[in-house]
């Protein structure tokens, strides 16, 4: 957002310590009986919506996480305050369509196309760290990426 010359935010609509999903659990590499926080946050750009994100964290590697913490940014948390380090992330992106509730919440027609991002991001030590879902409004996000040849 800022090399775009737009001020990021968020704004926390959830969070909590819930039983994961056996998909879940699969994907976080947790235990059948381990919790996870489940947070769910609008990323702003000059305080307009432009994604929601919900995130899926084990509790056992952040046990006394708060919903301070998470704001203004969860990554810079854990590297700075836990000392982990996240070494890299599998992304998965493709296109869908905005439910009546998601579009009330990024102020856009129901029926609008989205971005829907998959995101599974690990610690060095290969851990999964963060499973997130992200939906990012079309219309007003584009992904740049550059492909070098080898």
């Amino acid at each position: 957002m800022i090399s775009r010359g737009l001020k990021p935010g968020s704004r926390l609509l959830h969070f909590s310590r819930i039983r994961p999903s056996a998909k879940m659990i699969k994907q976080l590499k947790l235990q059948a009986e381990e919790e996870a926080y489940e947070l769910k946050r609008v990323r702003l750009a000059d305080e307009e919506p432009m994604a929601i994100e919900t995130s899926y964290i084990p509790v056992r590697i952040l046990p006394h996480l708060t919903e301070q913490q998470v704001s203004p940014s969860l990554y810079d948390y854990i590297e700075r305050e836990t000392g982990m380090t996240i070494n890299h992330a599998e992304q998965s992106i493709e296109a869908a369509i905005v439910t009546s509730e998601e579009a009330k919440i990024l102020d856009v027609a129901k029926g609008s196309p989205i971005l829907l991002i998959n995101r599974c991001a690990y610690l060095s030590n290969g851990q999964p760290i963060e499973q997130t879902k992200s939906l990012f409004r079309a219309d007003r996000y584009k992904f740049k990426i550059d492909l070098p040849r080898r």
